[in-house]
C-alpha cells in the first residue's frame, strides 16, 4: 500500500502528550455541564490589561491589518533586544531578535535550524512535555538530565558530563522550570555555560517563567558565549496573553536569518496589530508583572497550606511560576491512576507526572491558574481522595 504521509509525520507522535489528554476529557465533562474544579493548564485566569487591548484595537481601527516583516516589526524587536540586554548583559541588537506566534514556535523554529537527524539534545528532567515532539520533529533524539528536587544546587556535573556523547549539538534549559517551578542557582547556570564553551554546544534557554520568580531570582546566562546562545520568551505568561500568540527568539545572527528564513515559508510574518500590543505591554513595565507574580505565589501558599494536612501527600514547594508538583507515592497509585480516578471521584482535574518524565509515576502537577475558591476546594477534594485511598489500603491489613 501506498504510504500517504510523509515519515517525518511519525516522528511528531509524542507519548507524553497522551497524559495531557486529561485536561481535555475535564473540558468535554465541563461542556457537558459539569462542574470540574480544573488544575491542568496554565492560562490564568486573570484578563489582559485593558492599556494592551486598547493598543490592539486601536491598531485594528487604524488599518494595521496587513503584511509585516517576516521576523517581526522593527520597534518590537528594538525592544526586545533592549530589555534582553538588560537582562545579561549581552550586545544585541533588533537583527537578533526573531518573532513569532508564542515561545513554542520559536522552540520549534530554532530547533529545526539547530539539529537534524543524528544529532542530541539534552534537556532537564522533568521536562516540558512538547520538548519531546519538537526536537523529534528535527530528527534528533531528546536525553535528559535530572534536576535536583532538594533545597540547593539543581544539576551535578557528572550528570550533565553523562548524558553528553559526540552527537550532543543542544543543551535545552527551562529555567524556572515547568512543571517543577524550580529555579537554577547561579552554580547551576555557571555549570552549563562551562560545559557548553568546552563541548561546543548550543544553549536554548526557555525563559518564558522568569518575571513569575518568588525568593529565588531568575539567573540569565552572562557567562555563555553569544555566538551559541538562544533565549526564548513571550508574554503569555507574565502579561495574561496566552490566546495572543506572541513570543520571540533573540540569538546570534546567523541562527536568525536561518529562522527568519524558515519564517518565510511557514508563517509568513505576524499580525501587525498583535506586535502594537505587545510593545504597549513590553512598555507598562514591572506592574503587571509583579502583579501576576505575587498572585502566583499567593495562589502557590494558599494551595500548598490547604494540603499541608493531607496524608500521603506532599507539595514539593515551587520556586517561580504557576505550577507545582506534589508527591504521591505515600498513596500507592501511579500519578495516571491517580489522576483518572480524581476526575471519576472528585472532578479535580491535574496533570499526571508520567507527561514530564519516564520517573514522574509518583507525583502530579497541579496549576495555580484558577482563583482561591477553586484551589480551596480542589485542595479539600484532594485530602478526601487520599484519605479514601489510605483507608481502602489499610482496610485488608485490619481482617487479616
Amino acid at each position: 500500500m501506498t504510504q500517504l504521509l510523509s515519515e517525518r509525520v511519525a516522528r511528531l507522535q509524542n507519548p507524553r502528550l497522551a497524559d495531557f489528554e486529561i485536561a481535555q476529557e475535564a473540558k468535554r465533562r465541563e461542556a457537558a455541564g459539569q462542574q470540574i474544579l480544573n488544575l491542568t493548564l496554565g492560562d490564568s485566569d486573570q484578563d489582559t490589561a485593558p492599556q494592551i487591548i486598547a493598543t490592539a484595537v486601536e491598531a485594528l481601527q487604524s488599518g494595521r491589518t496587513h503584511y509585516t516583516p517576516i521576523g517581526g516589526i522593527e520597534p518590537l524587536r528594538a525592544l526586545v533586544a533592549q530589555q534582553q540586554a538588560a537582562q545579561d548583559g549581552h550586545s544585541w541588537s533588533p537583527n537578533n531578535v526573531v518573532v513569532g506566534p508564542g515561545a513554542q514556535n520559536a522552540l520549534f523554529s530554532a530547533l529545526m535550524c539547530l539539529c537534524g537527524p543524528g544529532d542530541e539534545v539534552v534537556s532537564l528532567d522533568p521536562v516540558y512535555a512538547t520538548y519531546q515532539g519538537a526536537v523529534n520533529a528535527t530528527g534528533a533524539e531528546l536525553k535528559t538530565i535530572p534536576i535536583q528536587m532538594a533545597d540547593g544546587p539543581r544539576l551535578h556535573a557528572e550528570d550533565i558530563e553523562k548524558a553528553l556523547s559526540p552527537r550532543t549539538r543542544v543543551l535545552l534549559i527551562n529555567s524556572p522550570n515547568n512543571p517543577a517551578g524550580l529555579v537554577l542557582t547561579a552554580q547551576d547556570v555557571a555549570l552549563l555555560c562551562k560545559v557548553a564553551k568546552a563541548h561546543d554546544l548550543w544553549i536554548v534557554s526557555d525563559e518564558v517563567y522568569r518575571d513569575l520568580t518568588f525568593d529565588s531570582p531568575h539567573i540569565p546566562f552572562a557567562e555563555a558565549d553569544a555566538k551559541r546562545l538562544v533565549i526564548l520568551n513571550s508574554l503569555s505568561k507574565s502579561h495574561a496573553m496566552t490566546g495572543w500568540r506572541l513570543g520571540w527568539a533573540v540569538c546570534p545572527d546567523n541562527l536568525a536569518d536561518a529562522m527568519r528564513n524558515l519564517a518565510m515559508c511557514s508563517l509568513f510574518g505576524s499580525p501587525p496589530f498583535i506586535q502594537d500590543a505587545a510593545i504597549t505591554a513590553l512598555e507598562l513595565g514591572d506592574g503587571p508583572v509583579h502583579a501576576m507574580r505575587d498572585l502566583m505565589q499567593s495562589r502557590c501558599r494558599i494551595f500548598s497550606a490547604a494540603l499541608q494536612k493531607a496524608r500521603g501527600l506532599r507539595l514539593i514547594a515551587p520556586e517561580a511560576g504557576m505550577f507545582a508538583l506534589v508527591d504521591i507515592s505515600g498513596l500507592g497509585l501511579s500519578s495516571t491512576e491517580f489522576a483518572a480516578r480524581l476526575l471519576d471521584e472528585e472532578s479535580v482535574a491535574v496533570i499526571p507526572g508520567t507527561a514530564f518524565s519516564d520517573n514522574g509515576h509518583s507525583y502530579i502537577r497541579v496549576s495555580f491558574s484558577e482563583g482561591e475558591e477553586t484551589l480551596q476546594a480542589a485542595a479539600a477534594a484532594i485530602r478526601n481522595f487520599s484519605e479514601r485511598c489510605l483507608a481502602a489500603s489499610a482496610a485488608p491489613e485490619l481482617e487479616q
